[in-house]
This record gives structure tokens, C-alpha cells and sequence, in this order.
């Protein structure tokens, strides 16, 4: 159910109380794009109103709302954060669809603000549909929804009180997919509000850390499907594909965005897991920015490319005097998606002892409006030059 198709989510707008074990009338119309559901106490003959949408949610993010263990951790991050700054603290929800803001509610905060800054209706609406269905703003608890892009949320815009708590799945529908870009994202809007005065100056992050994440691997299965096809005229029965692979040839330049765990038997890890960098969300820094890693291989093989994940740290901090208690989140496994990079050209190791992998990121001022630039390489170590 989660795995090939869009799941339908459509929000009916005029609410109707119902009793357990009543029957109703489910009036459901359809066309080849659209549907419209409107439900009724009573069977009726008359024509109904019908109010036509086109919504869906990708298989990503029904899996992800359904997972109960995800669930779970960001209720009890949120709620052990809520236990040590206080249910008065503001919380400042980044992420779309509101879940996080929903959560803090939920667990006692009386003044919650989410933002949404996506230009799609479906998170904006599923939001309102949250809010109304838990029954927020309670009196005793403040929850807004913000519609506007984050440079515009300012200190007076949060009525004058800077955000103690900033929360983040982090999901961004626009980036669904891309979660390194996701990460990113994160970080800068973070930075942005800071600038701005917008943040509290001892604010608390949920999530604190991410971890970028990376193993090199060999696979010639993913390798030879995103690469160039045909033969030296790009001819396939004569066919002409120059065309396509002038965009298939790119993806040692660019990441390509599949999952890995769906080839679960076509990819070997030559490495181990390894960092390269990190995302201090708490502190607005990045360490291990634009700094060559050298990994060592672990079993021989051809060495195809890369591909990284991000791993999130969450606070837990039951009490005021606790330490630095974390649980993590990985996007390395199902449902997510993970980044592929590919070597231009394949290398093949017969002594591990004989090559090393390195390996650099770059984060921010990237030429081409990229968000960063990842090189990869596969040397002898007597020719390593990474240091430079």
C-alpha cells in the first residue's frame, strides 16, 4: 500500500458530528483528475454539492505518517524538551504540515506557531484539518498558523517573544526525497531567523545535530541504469539517444535520489560508515565543512560511488539538570531515499591496502546555484594528495 502508489488524502471542509454505530451517506464523485467526497446523515436524492481537488500523498510520506515508532520519538523529544524549558516557553514549528506543532500542543505548550511557507494547498489544509480535529487554540492553549516565507517572520511577527523552542521532522514537500537538501534547509532557516532576532539566544532545537552520513559502494547494477546507453554512435536498433544521455552522463557531477534499499541486493559497502560532516542546529554551525576525508576500504571489489544519508540527533532531557541525553533518526533505511554519486569512471581495487577513498563536501557559496558540491575520489595512497 505504501510502496508504488499515491495515497488519496482528501479534506472534507464542512465537518459533521457523528455517533459511534450511526450510519451516514459517503457521496463520493469522480473524473479522470479530480474527486470530491462530502459526507451526509441522511440518503438524499438531491444533487450534491461537490468541490473538487486533486489531492494525494506520495507513498513517502503515508509511510511515514504511519510509522508508529517515528511517531513515538518525536512525542517523547518533544515532551522532555517541553519538561525543561517550561509549557510557557514559545515553540516555532519549521516544517510543513505542522505535525511537530501539532505534538507540542499536544504535550501542554500554550503558545505554539507553525509555519507554513510551501506554495502546494495540501500541507496548509491537512494543517487547519489537524488543528481543528485536536481542538486548537484551546484557552489554555495559544497555536497559530503562519502562512508566509521565513524571511518574513520576524521578531514583531511573533508578537515581540523570541522562539525558545524550534521544531523540525524535518519535512519540506517541496524537497520530499532530497533529505541532505532537507538538512540544509533546516540549518538556514534557522541562521535567517537568528539574524533576525527571532530566536531565543539559548533556543533549543528539535532536531539538535544532523549528521551527514556516506559509504562507498560498488554497484554496477545502479552504475550501467543511470548511465549512458547504446553503443559509441548512442544507437539503440536505431534509435538515437545522444540526446539522453547527455543528461544520463551527469550523475558524477550531480546526486541522484533513489532507494537504496530497494537494491538491497545489487550494491556492495566497501567502507564503513563514516561522517562528514555535521549540522549544529543548536549552535548555527557546520564542522567538517569543505575538509577532505580519508576512509579506508574494507573488502575489494570496483569501486562505483557514494552514497550518503543523514542521521538527526534528538534531545532528551527528562529534567532541568540532565546531561546531553540523545536519540537518533536515520534516513539510511525504509522509507527514505538516499543520495548516489557515481565516479566518472569505476575503479577496481585487488589490494585494499594498496587504495584509499576521499572524499569532500561543500556547503554554501556553491557555484550554479547548487546547494553543495561533493567530490569523491579513488587513489593509490602513494599518489593521495587530498591535503591539498
Amino acid at each position: 500500500w505504501q510502496d508504488h502508489w499515491h495515497q488519496c488524502l482528501y479534506i472534507i471542509r464542512d465537518s459533521t458530528k457523528v455517533n459511534a454505530g450511526a450510519s451516514v451517506t459517503l457521496a463520493c464523485h469522480h473524473t479522470d483528475t479530480c474527486i470530491s467526497f462530502s459526507v451526509h446523515k441522511q440518503p438524499t436524492a438531491k444533487r450534491l454539492k461537490t468541490v473538487w481537488d486533486k489531492p494525494h500523498l506520495t507513498p513517502f510520506r503515508a509511510a511515514t505518517l504511519a510509522d508508529p515508532d517515528r511517531l513515538l520519538l518525536f512525542q517523547n523529544v518533544i515532551s522532555s524538551v517541553l519538561n525543561k524549558v517550561g509549557l510557557n516557553s514559545l515553540c516555532l514549528d519549521l516544517s510543513d504540515f505542522s505535525l511537530c506543532g501539532i505534538l507540542a500542543s499536544l504535550h501542554g505548550a500554550r503558545s505554539v506557531v507553525s509555519l507554513e511557507s510551501t506554495s502546494g494547498e495540501l500541507p496548509m489544509i491537512a494543517a487547519r484539518v489537524a488543528q481543528i480535529g485536536n481542538e486548537l487554540p484551546k484557552e489554555s492553549a495559544d497555536f497559530q498558523i503562519i502562512q508566509c516565507h521565513s524571511e518574513n517572520l520576524t521578531l514583531e511577527v511573533l508578537a515581540g517573544t523570541p522562539a525558545k523552542v524550534v521544531l523540525s521532522e524535518p519535512y519540506y514537500e517541496k524537497l520530499e526525497g532530497w533529505h541532505l537538501q532537507e538538512a540544509f534547509n533546516y540549518y538556514y532557516l534557522l541562521r535567517g531567523l537568528r539574524s533576525r532576532g527571532a530566536l531565543d539566544n539559548h533556543f533549543i532545537s528539535i532536531p539538535t545535530r544532523a549528521h551527514v552520513m556516506a559509504c562507498f559502494i560498488e554497484s554496477k547494477t545502479i552504475f550501467n541504469a543511470y548511465n549512458v546507453c547504446g553503443d559509441s554512435n548512442n544507437d539503440i536498433c536505431g534509435f538515437d539517444h545522444s540526446t539522453v544521455n547527455a543528461f544520463a552522463a551527469r550523475y558524477h557531477e550531480h546526486d541522484l535520489s533513489i532507494p537504496l534499499w530497494q537494491y538491497s541486493n545489487k550494491y556492495s559497502e566497501l567502507t564503513g560508515f563514516f561522517e562528514i560532516a555535521v549540522l549544529d542546529y543548536d549552535n548555527v554551525t557546520i564542522t567538517g565543512n569543505n575538509v577532505w576525508k580519508e576512509v579506508p576500504l574494507q573488502k575489494r571489489g570496483t569501486v562505483h560511488g557514494i552514497f550518503l544519508w543523514v542521521t538527526y540527533d534528538f534531545p532528551l532531557n527528562k529534567h532541568k539538570d540532565d546531561g546531553d541525553a540523545m536519540t537518533t533518526l536515520h534516513t539510511r533505511y525504509r522509507p527514505y531515499n538516499q543520495l548516489v554519486r557515481l565516479l566518472e569512471v569505476p575503479v577496481e581495487i585487488d589490494d585494499i591496502n594498496d587504495y584509499s577513498c576521499v572524499c569532500r563536501v561543500a556547503i554554501g557559496n556553491v557555484e550554479d546555484f547548487e546547494t553543495h558540491q561533493l567530490e569523491i575520489k579513488v587513489q593509490k595512497k602513494s599518489t593521495l594528495l587530498f591535503q591539498s
